[in-house]
Order: C-alpha cells, then structure tokens, then sequence
C-alpha cells in the first residue's frame, strides 16, 4: 500500500510540473513566471516515467503527459525526433478524448514547431474561442500569428496576454515585435526585462537559458559580439551545453574573426544538432580557411539532413542554396512556396534574394519592397536590398542599402558580409 501511495505521489509530482511545459517545453517563454521546485525531474525521468504509465495504465492523461515531456527534451536538446515523439503521444491521447483542452494545446504547439502552422492556428484560435482556453493560448496564438506575418494579430494577443498575466512570456514576445518594427534598443531592453522577471520568479533554468540566449541574440543581431557572448555565457551556464546558447557562442567568435574558436564550437554543436544552418556556418568558416574539402564535406551533410527534416529545415536550406548559388531555380520554387505559407518579412526577403539570384531583378525589387516596409534592423536584409538596386543600376540606392547593412552589423555573416563591403566598394 505504501509503495502504490509513493507511485501515485511520484505521478502527481512529475504531472504538476510536466503540466508547466505544456508550453513552456516548445516556446520556452510562456509560464515561466512560475516558482520551479528544487527536485524537477529530469525530462529523461519524465519520459521514461510516463512510457511505463502508457504501458500499464493508458488514457489520455498519461498520454499528454508523455507527450509534454517530449515537448521538454525537444525544447532542451533542438531534437526535431523529439517532437515527432510527441506528435504521436498526442494521437493516442486523443484517440482516447478528441476534446480534450491541453492534448489540443500540445497538439498546436507541436504542429506549430514542425511547421504545420495553419493547423496550429485552426486548434489554437479554437482553444481560444472557448470558455476556459488552457493557459499559455494567447502567447501560443501570437507565435502562430508571428510565423505567418500577421504581425497585427499577433501584436493584439500579445497585448491581451499581457493585461491578463504580465511576466516573461509577454514581455520576449513585445520584443520580438520591437525588433520587428526597427526599434531594437527597445527590443534589448524588453527581453533583458523579461530574463530579469524569469529569474526572480524562480523560473526552471532551461526557461531562463532561453531568455539569455535571446538578449544575447539581440546584441549579436545589432554587432555587439561582446556583449552577446555574456548572455551566451550564462545561458549555457544556466543549462550546460544549451545547444541555442552553443550556437550564439560560435556566431560570437566568427563575427570577432576567431575562426579557430568558432569551428570548434560549431563542430561539436553539428555533432549534437545537425541542423542546417549549423553545418552551412561550418562550411562557410572552412571556406574562409582555405579548407575545401572540408567544406565540402560540411555542405553534402547539409543537403543530406534537408531532407530528413520534412520541411522544418525548409527556409534554412533555401538561404543555403541561394547563399552559395546551388540549383537557384529550385530554391526559387521553395521560396515561393515559403510566401504561399508564411507571410512573414523572412520569407519575402528569402524571395526577393531567390528573385535576385534568379535574374529577375524588377521582381525582386518589389518584394524587397514589402520586406522594408516594416522597418527592420536587419544587415541582412539591407545587404539584399542593396545587391538588388545594384544588379538594377541604382547605385545611390545600393549604397545607402549596403552601408546600413554594414552599419548595423559589419559581421553579419562570415561569407555574405565580406562581399557587401566589396559591393560597397565598387560602388564609390
């Protein structure tokens, strides 16, 4: 008897604090404001704990609560299997209870971080229409809304949430919006806020190593490298090995020229997250070396796990095609697709570069043209803007494209970067 009493404190235990990721675990901002008691299991014990739960005792409780562990692991380690995990813990869940609230809040949660985003949306804004939506719906809809660019929705429940509960989760995602609309000072100072509040409100240190992770970011996305490695630091401090905080670190050093420091922080991170973007960044800092064939190594593995992404990886592969002039007619065809899907400022200065790429410089323009609209501080997107009124032979509209992009970030990126200064130059 006393061992059953154990057993079911033990489950009470680990769902009380499971429950806390059934967002958290995906954006890693919502809830964070919450106190995190000092024995958290590990999400492994969770996982493992909830397997032998489905096993002995399946419902759709013990589902959901599997399936938010996946949510925690995947949130902790970037593995894409992990949410897959969890898609199928949520189709047994709700085999058991279609209606069930936070099964269908996993469920949009899930579908929105493999990229399904309008059936995350069509869940979520039916979570929200009801009486008592599970909490966290509001800043899980402005996520949605964010990924498609529609950035006044997003703004409205981001605002709502906000009136409701203020504290991390509504304060990252006001500076997601700051830095959207060009202010990124405000951006800076609203996420710093946010890490601040996460901490003193005793936040679980995955939550409180993303929020440093995107200060961080902040800095680093306006050329403060130094002072984005700090919140990398302790992000990774936080959470040792944070693979986000991993990443930073690596962009840090390349952006200060130590490319030596950087392929080591980028080849261990490949190792662990074989993401795109990473093994592309890698790639690029043997470029710079002179090392070839390792590069080339590095850019085969990036096609390679494009294709095991099923589309998670889908903007990151097309910007490597584009970046590195690879089958341009193809990564075309997938920007298009991306704009079909996604209206966000990302996906139209991915087909406005893709345009570019592709010769169709009018129509690239035009696109550019809806990416500047917002006010943006991005090198990247200016570095854009201004080959594209180059190619068009506005060189006064080059320039001043090209020397914001530079102005903002210098190091932007080690390849793309280099090439807008010689851009630049050829233009005065």
């Amino acid at each position: 008897m006393r061992g059953r009493r154990l057993g079911l404190l033990l489950a009470i235990a680990i769902a009380i604090v499971t429950g806390s990721y059934l967002y958290n675990s995906l954006t890693a901002s919502g809830g964070a404001e919450a106190v995190a008691p000092a024995d958290v299991p590990e999400a492994s014990e969770q996982i493992a704990f909830w397997e032998e739960r489905v096993a002995t005792q399946p419902g759709v409780t013990a589902y959901t609560y599997l399936a938010a562990a996946h949510l925690r692991s995947a949130r902790i380690t970037g593995d894409l299997n992990a949410y897959q995990r969890a898609d199928t813990a949520l189709g047994e869940a709700l085999a058991f209870n279609p209606s069930f609230r936070d099964a269908r809040f996993e469920l949009a949660s899930v579908r929105f971080a493999l990229h399904d985003f309008e059936e995350a949306r069509e869940i979520a804004e039916g979570l929200a229409s009801e009486r008592r939506p599970p909490d966290g719906t509001l800043l899980l809809l402005s996520d949605i809304y964010l990924a498609l660019g529609d950035y006044e929705q997003a703004d409205e429940a981001v605002q709502l949430a906000h009136a409701d509960a203020a504290g991390p989760g509504t304060l990252s995602r006001q500076a997601i919006l700051a830095d959207l609309n060009g202010d990124t000072e405000l951006a800076i100072k609203l996420m710093a806020e946010a890490s601040e509040t996460a901490r003193l409100g005793g936040a679980l240190p995955e939550n409180r190593a993303w929020f440093d992770y995107q200060v961080g970011y902040l800095h680093l996305k306006s050329g403060d490298a130094g002072g984005a490695r700090e919140w990398f630091e302790q992000s990774d401090e936080l959470l040792p090995g944070y693979y986000l905080a991993q990443a930073g670190m690596a962009q840090a050093e390349a952006a200060e020229g130590n490319l030596d420091a950087a392929i080591t922080l980028y080849t261990e991170l490949a190792a662990a997250v074989p993401q795109p973007a990473y093994l592309a960044a890698l790639g690029d800092l043997y470029t710079l070396q002179g090392d070839t064939e390792a590069a080339q190594a590095q850019y085969e593995t990036v096609e390679f796990i494009a294709e095991l992404g099923d589309g998670a990886y889908d903007r990151q592969f097309t910007l490597y095609l584009l970046d590195h002039d690879l089958r341009l007619d193809e990564a075309l065809a997938a920007a298009q697709a991306d704009v079909a899907t996604r209206d966000d400022v990302y996906a139209w200065d991915t087909l406005a570069w893709a345009l570019h790429k592709n010769g169709r410089q009018d129509e690239a323009a035009d696109a550019m043209d809806k990416v500047l609209a917002l006010g943006t501080a991005d090198a990247r997107m200016h570095y854009h803007a201004g080959m594209i009124q180059a190619a068009l032979g506005n060189d006064e509209a080059a320039r001043t494209h090209l020397e914001r992009a530079l102005e903002i970030n210098p190091a932007f990126d080690p390849l793309q970067a280099p090439r807008a200064a010689e851009a630049l130059d050829a233009l005065r």
